[in-house]
């Protein structure tokens, strides 16, 4: 999340872990970094190489298998992840030739409302409960899976402790825009 939008080539740069000391100064200027995830934020790294002068960062997992992240802010390049077969793929044939790639990304950075959905049993005492699950989804997983079971499951829960005596307050929260960065759930804590 955050990428800038764009399509860019250039060469292939292993950048390693995105720090900025990973490279010799210049070596980025007009290339596309392959950074290894670790260490430090997305954001950090994706703001080293564009310093260095990478036209785009490619951050490759550093654990078997693919996954998404967020740059918590808008990326100054356009930034792509890889699986960590793909990206060790990669560095090991820049270790043997040149590469040139190509990397586009179509974003849109939108301001969208969302909200919390929250149930509130009193209690007597000090002291509260939350049983939350978010209700957003994204594209690689169905919705059923993520997270209609863990709303399915708050809701569930709500029933049964119902019929029950509780001291502390509960509150059953169905979580919105969490897959962008938790947002629901900060925004019900800082409340």
């Amino acid at each position: 999340f955050y990428s800038a939008s764009g399509e860019v080539s250039g060469a292939l740069a292993d950048a390693g872990l995105g720090r900025a000391g990973d490279w010799a100064p210049g070596a980025l200027d007009g290339r596309v970094a392959l950074i290894e995830r670790g260490e430090i934020p997305f954001a950090e790294k994706v703001a080293n190489v564009a310093a260095a002068g990478a036209v785009a960062a490619i951050i490759f997992n550093n654990a078997d298998g693919g996954y998404t992240g967020t740059l918590q802010r808008p990326a100054p390049i356009p930034a792509v992840t890889l699986p960590r077969a793909q990206g060790l793929a990669l560095r090991e044939r820049l270790q043997h030739e040149d590469l040139s790639v190509q990397v586009t990304v179509d974003a849109q950075l939108a301001t969208r409302e969302s909200r919390n959905v929250v149930g509130v049993w009193p209690g007597a005492q000090p002291g509260a409960v939350v049983v939350g699950g978010h209700y957003d989804s994204v594209p690689a997983g169905p919705g059923a899976n993520d997270n209609a079971s863990g709303t399915a499951t708050v809701l569930e829960l709500a029933r049964v402790m119902a019929s029950r005596d509780y001291p502390y307050t509960l509150y059953f929260v169905a979580f919105g825009a969490e897959e962008i960065g938790l947002r629901g759930s900060q925004h019900f804590v800082s409340t």
